[in-house]
């Protein structure tokens, strides 16, 4: 089980805290990694993956996200957990926050 995240911000701090929660409640260390440098090949060798993102603007992906959509489409992940968590700006952007 990795935890996988965009390194900066909010987005960094709430990864950090993921995985101390997540080793916490199941007994074992949970590596968090900086999913721009992520090797998409690891993935299926996870039994669990989280994976979390900020958002920009009006709920824009970053761009190393973005561009890195398809290649994460393309994985076979069946019978995988899958957790997903994003953060956002809630005072910049009220309108669009957790679109």
């Amino acid at each position: 089980m990795v935890v996988y995240s965009t390194m900066f911000g909010a987005t960094e701090e709430v990864a950090e805290k993921v995985a101390k929660e997540l080793a916490a409640e199941l007994g074992t260390d949970v590596p968090w990694r900086d999913a721009g440098w992520l090797d998409f090949a690891e993935l299926p060798e996870q039994d669990l993956l989280v994976i979390g993102s900020c958002t920009w603007n009006i709920g824009q992906l970053p761009t190393d996200w973005d561009l890195r959509l398809p290649e994460l489409a393309a994985l076979d992940l069946r019978g995988k957990l899958v957790a997903l968590f994003g953060t956002g700006d809630a005072r910049g952007y009220p309108d669009t926050f957790l679109d």
